[in-house]
């Protein structure tokens, strides 16, 4: 649950701060790092678990991790021996 942990710091001190974009892409590719060790039960802990506001940019987060992140992983994975 320690991933699940980081990630809920990050959005926290995220929803707190308004960070150079150049910053936040370099921080977002290591919270998809991150996410990728997050098991299904984590990133259901964080939905239900995590404030309003601090869920909102929880989902928003999740949501590019999907659509973006881990299908480029699995392609990844597709090629690793």
């Amino acid at each position: 649950a320690l991933p699940a942990f980081m990630v809920a710091q990050y959005v926290t001190e995220l929803q707190k701060v308004t960070l150079r974009p150049d910053i936040k892409l370099h921080l977002t590719e290591g919270v998809y790092c991150i996410l990728d060790l997050c098991m299904e039960q984590d990133i259901k802990f964080l939905k239900a678990g995590l404030n309003m506001g601090v869920r909102e940019v929880f989902n928003e987060l999740h949501g590019s991790y999907v659509h973006y992140h881990k299908p480029q992983r699995q392609g990844e994975d597709k090629y690793t021996v």
